[in-house]
């Protein structure tokens, strides 16, 4: 009876806190595609169901401030009604009460890192993609190199590259051997077919241009793969991000941004934790006269503090040179250090 009543309240500050979130970040990120985005065809009504696919993505980005502001206000409520003294006099501990409270939020999050991870950055990629065409936006391009390959595409867009140009360089990547221009390449099962070739050989003397209509370029690159490319880490799936990071690592290219953004992700669920846990242990161990704006306000700053911190740790780990996963785990750390203090001041 007790366990379902800590349920139903915890559960109902989560859906209080999660409703005001997307509100906000509606108002935000309305605001600024109306005022900043519009363009073309994409108005008022191509930017509501741009937030609409775009918010599940932001709202798993931010699962763990959302959790710690939901147990804050959802203990924060029974610790200012002295319902939570009443639950210790009746013989309770508090280490009970924690996992009772928590337990709710743990099975709402397992399902928000399931959705968040796996289906919310699809929805993302295409939203990111619709909102380019609609704002007739030039679809980004870029390099790439695999092997003694080098690869530029003017455009790099799902199935296909517009204007291709492809190197050639030597076995030990002294000499260029050859330069392929493309006007397209389109994916096939192993690499990618280049159409309406001209290729120029510079081993051969004298130089000699070629042509040809179809020209088959075996790459292990497939058409995903080139996407993730120039796409931010952050809108991939987390199969994704591992297969591009493990693709990069391969063919020795720099790959910090992915292998952060991997390592962020695996450390969330345990990051998620921690900070419900320390602002569960902060309610038992804060005065209950608290106020309710007082809880809430030290949740945003939390929240706010733990996302500086995230976006501080790429350049940080270039100053102090430690791996990738020690470097995005010092959150965890420090949540875990703040739980410990708090844990010994409880008891």
């Amino acid at each position: 009876m007790i366990f379902r009543y800590l349920f139903t309240r915890v559960l109902l500050s989560f859906v209080m806190v999660l409703s005001g979130f997307v509100l906000l970040e509606f108002i935000l990120s309305g605001l600024n595609e109306l005022t900043y985005q519009t363009r073309h065809d994409y108005q008022a009504l191509q930017a509501f169901e741009f937030l609409l696919h775009s918010t599940p993505a932001r709202i798993s980005q931010f699962g763990p401030s959302i959790l710690l502001l939901s147990i804050l206000v959802g203990l924060g409520s029974l610790a200012s009604s002295s319902e939570l003294t009443v639950l210790r006099a009746s013989g309770i501990s508090v280490a009970r009460i924690i996992a009772m409270a928590m337990t709710p939020l743990l099975l709402v999050y397992a399902l928000l890192f399931t959705l968040g991870e796996f289906w919310a950055p699809k929805l993302l990629q295409q939203a990111n993609i619709t909102k380019a065409a609609l704002r007739q936006e030039r679809q980004i391009g870029g390099w790439h190199r695999e092997q003694n390959w080098l690869l530029h595409a003017e455009r790099i867009e799902r199935e296909e590259l517009q204007s291709v140009m492809l190197y050639q360089l030597n076995a030990d990547f002294t000499q260029l051997e050859g330069i392929f221009h493309a006007q397209s390449a389109e994916a096939v099962a192993d690499g990618w077919l280049l159409k309406q070739v001209r290729e120029r050989r510079f081993s051969e003397r004298p130089f000699r241009e070629h042509s040809h209509a179809q020209w088959h370029l075996p790459f292990k690159a497939d058409a995903e793969l080139m996407t993730a490319r120039v796409m931010d880490p952050r809108s991939l799936t987390l199969t994704q991000n591992l297969r591009f990071l493990q693709y990069m690592q391969q063919q020795r290219l720099a790959a910090d941004a992915l292998a952060f953004s991997f390592w962020q992700r695996i450390y969330m669920p345990l990051l998620a934790v921690m900070m419900m846990f320390a602002g569960a242990t902060f309610v038992f161990g804060s005065n209950r006269s608290m106020a309710m704006s007082s809880r809430i306000f030290i949740g945003l700053v939390a929240g706010i503090l733990l996302q500086l911190l995230q976006d501080l740790l790429a350049p940080l780990s270039q100053v102090v040179s430690w791996p990738i996963p020690v470097v995005t785990a010092i959150p965890l750390f420090i949540s875990l250090a703040i739980a410990l203090h708090l844990t010994r001041k409880v008891s």
